[in-house]
């Protein structure tokens, strides 16, 4: 009897252990892998992510820190980390949300560091698979998401180099209609009002 507890115990342990391993082999994704393009779409909204909230796994040294990735310039200061590809990623914070129509990426300079595949999370779900142009691999490249609300970017490496990071990173929204480029701000009551 304690043997064939023992038993279904050891099969419920293995069965658990496959199902965790599927789930993260498995992870959900948004749809098929997006490939980058230098082109700049037509109808591309604002970079929301300049100067926004970020952490970061690592970054190697002074002058390579995260928020070189949010900075909005592709020259000087680029976020470096200390890990390789397998334990890079960078979490943007647009302080609300946003409807998010695009993802920008410009990897670093050097063949070495390169991250040629990476994923970017939407508030800790619908994860985009995202594939880099290998023939322009050194240039900025947009990606071309299904929309979506959030307010946390989570950037993952999957394939790259030593010491990854970017040079930038950004995220795209859709402007309102009435063409202003941040929601609408409340005001509080008129004190003015009947004075």
């Amino acid at each position: 009897t304690w043997m064939n507890n023992l038993n279904r115990l050891r099969r419920c342990t293995v069965v658990s252990a496959m199902l965790f391993l599927f789930g993260v082999m498995a992870a959900p994704t948004a749809s098929g892998s997006i490939t980058g393009t230098t082109t700049r779409p037509a109808d591309l909204g604002p970079n929301r992510a300049i100067k926004a909230d970020v952490t970061a796994s690592s970054f190697l040294a002074a002058g390579y820190e995260p928020w070189n990735a949010v900075d909005g310039t592709l020259e000087v200061f680029e976020w470096v980390t200390v890990a390789d590809v397998s334990n890079a990623w960078l979490e943007i914070d647009l302080g609300q949300t946003y409807r998010i129509t695009h993802i920008g990426y410009k990897s670093r300079t050097e063949q070495i560091n390169w991250v040629t595949r990476f994923t970017v999370s939407f508030d800790g779900a619908n994860t985009q698979d995202c594939t880099v142009d290998a023939a322009a691999q050194t240039e900025y490249q947009y990606y071309d998401i299904p929309d979506i609300d959030a307010r946390i970017i989570r950037w993952e490496a999957v394939e790259g180099g030593l010491h990854t990071g970017a040079w930038d990173i950004g995220v795209y929204y859709i402007v309102s209609s009435t063409g202003t480029t941040d929601p609408p701000i409340e005001l509080g009551p008129n004190l003015l009002q009947g004075a």
